[in-house]
């Protein structure tokens, strides 16, 4: 048990005095430097708990305005950023306007009237106002002038200034007629001979006779697709290219589409504006079946089955194996003769031949040649005639023929055929490029084109033009 001590009364009278020196006394006053009880709670109430928390700051959007609240503490090496309005730390954009150097045509670091005013000063210029003289009248006159070099006064010149200088007061020198030149001698110095009346034309010649200057204009004639002319033949070329009203005209730009089937939106312009696939609920839409239960059949053919063509009101000609409709040759053998055709016994085909089309075209690939009548329909194909091109039309000579079988139609219809000709002497070397169909013959652009090919060959595709499609 630990030991109990207890203070005596020298020691209590000690302890309360050192009491006295802590706590007031009992009716002590407090002046304006204390508060009282009553206004101690009250300030602490105004006051959070020690352990309060805050809600988080919420940024302002394009809608919504922000909240007050705790914002997160910025990162490591963000010292150059800002607390912005959405609640982020950001750079501040760069608002500065930078300038350039000002030029007649922009403005810069100083407007571009300015700088077409400064150019227009010389250097080291200054605001330089020039003294004011008297004016004079055209004249000779003795003259004055000041120590800035400006004329000061002037008085006419009299005939004894002149005469003063030495100078004869008459002219009495004796002029010679003007000697022409020969092709061995000089001429000399002289008056001109005066020219007759109606010579207004002529000019004096070295040898001093007036005459009418050789004409040495050059001519030019009208330019074609291969010689020079009033304009270049490249630009002949191109000028043939252009249709005839043709204007710069710039087509307004779509969002593009792959082949396919669309539903489409067409604007005021006429162009399609707006384009969905159409699917199989569109067309099942319109009541029809959403699937076909019909069997088709094509033509028939040397090699394939299939419907008969049209007898075109023809009751004496019957199918050929091949598919087409013909006459029925009274025996089974023949003989092909240059000058009568086919013989077969008493039956004669004389191979009468079909324009099937006729005209002058490169052809391009915007020209396409519709056939009277189908490929497949001839005896035996078609001829393609092509002739020269000059001088923007068809000429009659410079003829080149091709025949294309009707069978070759018949299984690549529509694929692309070379055709190449030239001159006799391949001074001009040309190929077209055609696609041959059943019932159409379309162009492509390089039939008119002319260049060196990758082979070192000169082409002028456009020298040539087909003149006539022949059914044989």
């Amino acid at each position: 048990m630990s030991e109990q001590k207890f203070l005596d009364k020298t020691g209590l009278s000690t302890f309360l005095a050192k009491l006295k020196t802590i706590f007031a006394s009992k009716t002590h006053i407090h002046d304006d430097r204390y508060f009282t009880e009553t206004e101690v709670n009250s300030k602490l109430s105004e006051k959070a708990n020690a352990n309060h928390t805050h809600s988080n700051f919420q940024g302002a959007t394009g809608s919504n305005a922000g909240s007050s609240g705790f914002v997160n503490a910025p990162s490591a090496g963000a010292a150059n950023r800002y607390l912005r309005s959405d609640g982020t730390w950001s750079v501040p954009p760069d608002t500065n306007t930078t300038y350039g150097l000002a030029d007649t045509y922009n403005n810069g670091l100083m407007s571009s009237s300015d700088k077409s005013k400064l150019n227009g000063i010389a250097y080291n210029a200054n605001n330089y106002t020039h003294p004011s003289y008297y004016s004079k009248t055209s004249g000779l006159y003795k003259i004055t002038v000041d120590s800035l070099g400006h004329i000061s006064s002037a008085t006419a010149v009299s005939k004894s200034d002149i005469t003063a200088l030495g100078i004869p007061s008459q002219d009495t020198n004796t002029w010679t007629p003007l000697q022409g030149s020969t092709y061995y001698y000089d001429g000399s110095a002289g008056y001109a001979p005066a020219p007759k009346a109606g010579s207004a034309n002529r000019y004096l010649r070295c040898d001093g006779v007036w005459e009418v200057p050789p004409d040495t204009n050059t001519t030019y004639g009208i330019a074609s697709y291969y010689s020079d002319g009033l304009m270049s033949s490249n630009d002949k070329n191109k000028l043939d290219g252009i249709s005839s009203g043709a204007n710069y005209y710039s087509h307004p730009t779509y969002s593009s589409k792959y082949s396919g089937l669309y539903k489409i939106t067409v604007d005021s312009t006429g162009h399609v504006s707006a384009a969905t696939t159409v699917t199989k609920s569109d067309i099942t839409a319109l009541g029809i079946p959403g699937q076909d239960t019909n069997t088709t059949y094509g033509l028939s053919s040397y090699y394939s089955n299939g419907l008969m063509r049209s007898l075109n009101n023809n009751i004496n000609q019957f199918m050929r194996g091949d598919g087409n409709w013909a006459n029925v040759p009274t025996a089974t053998t023949g003989t092909y003769e240059a000058s009568q055709g086919f013989k077969c016994g008493s039956v004669t085909d004389t191979f009468q031949n079909k324009v099937l089309w006729a005209g002058a075209l490169w052809p391009s690939s915007e020209h396409t040649c519709s056939l009277k009548e189908y490929v497949t329909d001839q005896p035996h194909g078609i001829v393609l005639v092509f002739s020269a091109y000059e001088n923007g039309a068809a000429a009659d000579w410079g003829f080149s023929t091709f025949f294309v079988p009707k069978e070759y139609v018949n299984k690549h219809s529509g694929k692309g055929m070379d055709f190449p000709m030239g001159t006799a002497t391949f001074g001009v070397m040309a190929n077209k490029y055609l696609y041959v169909g059943n019932s159409t013959i379309r162009g492509n652009d390089t039939n008119k084109q002319s260049g060196t090919g990758t082979s070192g060959i000169k082409y002028e595709n456009g020298y040539y033009v087909l003149r006539y499609v022949l059914g044989v």
